[in-house]
């Protein structure tokens, strides 16, 4: 084999490895990026409690009880739409208000509903 076939299959090698090595830390960089958000939301979904409602939380399924799907949750005054499922976590009553994909009266925020069952909730304690 002559000396430029060496250096040709040589660089041919380096190309490939340097590819794959790109590759790689493209990877690495998509599983930083992807994650950071998951983080940065469960933080703010806290700075946006109100006195009365902690997050709305996502499950899957078209199910209340359905798997969760935390990435999707929101904060209190996020306005929730048709066709999700989950739960609005209220800080009293302890029982969540849950959803499903049909619900009947459309769009809708856990601060508004939270507040509406607590004052339910003292109504019926009166």
């Amino acid at each position: 084999m002559s000396t430029l076939s060496l250096l040709r299959r040589a660089r041919r090698r380096e190309q490939a490895t340097s590819g794959v090595r790109a590759l790689a830390v493209a990877l690495c960089s998509l599983v930083v990026v992807t994650a950071a958000p998951v983080m940065s939301t469960q933080s703010s979904l806290a700075r946006q409690s109100t006195p009365d409602c902690v997050a709305w939380r996502q499950t899957g399924a078209c199910r209340p009880d359905g798997p969760r799907e935390p990435h999707r949750d929101r904060g209190c005054h996020i306005s929730i739409g048709e066709g999700v499922s989950g739960f609005c976590e209220c800080k009293t009553p302890s029982q969540p208000e849950a959803v499903d994909c049909s619900r009947p009266d459309g769009v809708f925020t856990c601060a508004s509903v939270c507040s509406k069952l607590r004052r339910e909730a003292a109504d019926e304690a009166a």
